[in-house]
């Protein structure tokens, strides 16, 4: 099983900025989160290296500083935590996990619904 890496609570609004942004440095990311939660630059620089470690982000020299973009979608990135889970909890058993999402069905609205319709029938498509 391929390892997902684990992000917390800071490292995931500042992966939502980069991916609402596309790319930002210390000081855009900073300014952005850092300021409004009270904490440093240095904190906020941290974060950025640490995501940029485990292959979130990927990171260009820019004059005197990094900008920092995302290294993965934000689609594939929950896909991937996704299939982790189904697998260390299903076992392999794809009926454990379609009985779990016809349970979550059961809280989505219509629309929603219909969309995953069509990316179902897509998918049988492609597989067919």
């Amino acid at each position: 099983m391929k390892n997902i890496p684990i992000i917390g609570e800071l490292e995931q609004a500042v992966l939502n900025y980069l991916w609402k942004h596309q790319e930002g440095s210390v000081k855009l990311v900073h300014s952005a989160i850092g300021k409004k939660r009270k904490i440093s630059s240095n904190t906020i620089q941290s974060t950025l290296e640490r995501l940029q470690k485990k292959g979130l982000l990927s990171r260009e020299k820019v004059s005197y500083a990094y900008v920092y973009r995302p290294a993965v979608e934000r689609n594939e990135l929950i896909g991937q935590w996704l299939n982790e889970m189904i697998d260390s909890f299903s076992a392999g058993k794809s009926e454990i996990m379609i009985s779990a999402f016809a349970d979550l069905s059961k809280s989505i609205d219509s629309e929603s619904l219909e969309k995953l319709e069509e990316l179902i029938k897509k998918v049988e498509k492609k597989n067919a």
